[in-house]
């Protein structure tokens, strides 16, 4: 998404969460409106329920599946399509161990999406480990696969993604 910005050191950052909150909890944006961005919204966030961190790992779920795919899951046009999608639409799915992991982040409900996003990380971490052969490093990340070890995924991508996740580990 368009919020997703990349720094001089190749580092992902979000440059706007589109909700507000302060340190007690309380909501800072307008009740009863619908805060956040449209295509990477959760269900849950979709419907006007109460938002969790499991929000954030559905919207990183789909901003992963679209890096390695090179398109957005939601095949709706306007707003009212793209938010009956995320609630009752079909998932598209990618193959693999790294499908499956990202596939668990775009689950419809809450609770069943990873526990947390360090569990999230960590599984994204095996799941590279096992198509690229190789084990995690020390440093945290998958020691040095190559882009043709996990088809469409430059290491651009591969890269990307990381980051994404590693943001997402440390925004919770």
């Amino acid at each position: 998404p368009e919020n997703v910005l990349f720094g001089a050191d190749g580092l992902a950052r979000v440059a706007d969460l589109g909700v507000a909150s302060d340190s007690e909890g309380a909501s800072l944006t307008k009740t009863g409106a619908l805060v956040g961005t449209p295509r990477y919204m959760a269900p849950e966030q979709a419907r006007g329920e109460q938002v969790t961190p499991a929000a954030d790992l559905y919207a990183v779920g789909l901003m992963l599946y679209e890096m390695i795919s090179g398109k957005h899951p939601c095949p709706a046009r306007g707003l009212a399509e793209t938010l009956t999608w995320h609630v009752s639409g079909d998932l598209p799915r990618l193959e693999g161990p790294l499908g499956t992991v990202i596939g668990s982040a775009m689950a419809k409900a809450p609770g069943e999406r990873p526990a947390s996003a360090l569990s999230f990380r960590d599984e994204l971490k095996r799941a590279l480990s096992k198509r690229s052969g190789r084990v995690p490093s020390r440093s945290g990340g998958v020691a040095g696969p190559s882009s043709s070890d996990i088809p469409r995924l430059s290491r651009g991508q591969l890269v990307a993604a990381l980051a994404v996740g590693a943001f997402a580990a440390l925004a919770l």
